[in-house]
């Protein structure tokens, strides 16, 4: 991915915020749509209020982009609380139940133990989500049943857990870098680490840190970008976020044939022309219009054309 911006000026791109804590996702959103004076704003995968760090606003037509950027793997850190469960499974909830032993996870056997949990916790798992996350149940989100006092049985899901290191930093706190699959809910892994420890546990802090190709060091803070004269040289087009990737030009004629559904010229890709599954499409000047994705062994479809 370039991170090289060229000004943009009401047009369509990809902008990466590193969100502040205490500020939902739909805030930002807001603020972007203010900032920028657009209105088809949108994101690619929703943050906590808790949480910081890094979410991709999607400007336009980039917003095509979200399956994207939601699919790509995801790596977090912060800290697990040991010693307490709550309703939301993070430090902001009300405690439903607290550990009922001595501990001290800088000490043996709880070195030895947390060790175990990071071993347990890696791979293929399943997860049961939060009670408060935005799941749809009988078409209403789990968040405001649990809000309504409803309760709220989620049913387990399978993730993957690429990496996962754990260390204590206090005597019932663990610090955690993870690497994961769309899907998983790091509230749901300081939940469940509580609970292979015997302990019970929360999350007390997130962090994301990466979502697929995209880091947190290329992202501008919330309010330096509402503070920001030129809101917009913060933007990247679609054509920078895919200029990495590899291309493949078409004539005049088989861009009106794929723009009409015609999948043939994809027809022509070379089977080597491969990073990820994803295909640049571009003109015979190289200007970026479009995306192909790999539907087989043998063949590729046309994602969007812009």
């Amino acid at each position: 991915m370039s991170t090289s911006k060229a000004p943009l000026q009401n047009s369509d791109g990809l902008l990466f915020i590193d969100k502040p804590q205490d500020c939902t996702s739909f805030d930002v959103v807001r603020k972007v749509r203010k900032a920028l004076g657009v209105r088809k704003v949108g994101h690619g995968g929703t943050l906590d209020p808790l949480a910081t760090g890094l979410l991709v606003v999607l400007i336009g037509k980039a917003s095509k982009l979200q399956p994207l950027i939601m699919d790509g793997t995801k790596r977090y850190q912060g800290i697990i609380q040991i010693g307490a469960a709550t309703d939301t499974d993070d430090v902001t909830g009300a405690v439903v139940a607290r550990a009922e032993q001595e501990f001290d996870l800088t000490q043996a056997p709880w070195v030895s133990r947390v060790e175990e949990a990071a071993t347990v916790f890696c791979g293929d798992i399943e997860q049961v989500p939060p009670s408060y996350s935005s799941i749809k149940v009988d078409g209403k989100r789990s968040y405001a049943l649990a809000r309504e006092g409803q309760s709220v049985e989620l049913k387990s899901r399978p993730v993957h857990i690429y990496e996962l290191e754990l260390s204590a930093v206090a005597s019932n706190e663990l610090a955690y870098n993870v690497v994961c699959s769309k899907g998983t809910y790091v509230r749901s892994l300081a939940r469940d680490i509580g609970a292979r420890l015997g302990l019970h546990g929360c999350i007390k802090s997130i962090r994301r840190l990466s979502t697929g190709r995209v880091d947190v060091e290329h992202a501008i803070g919330l309010e330096e970008l509402c503070a920001a004269e030129q809101p917009w040289e913060h933007v990247l087009s679609i054509g920078e976020f895919a200029a990495d990737l590899p291309a493949f030009q078409i004539t005049e004629a088989q861009h009106a044939a794929l723009a009409s559904g015609d999948q043939r010229p994809l027809g022509q890709v070379a089977l080597g022309a491969d990073s990820g599954g994803l295909l640049r499409i571009v003109d015979n000047k190289g200007r970026f219009l479009g995306l192909a994705r790999r539907s087989g062994a043998q063949s590729w479809r046309l994602w969007f054309l812009i």
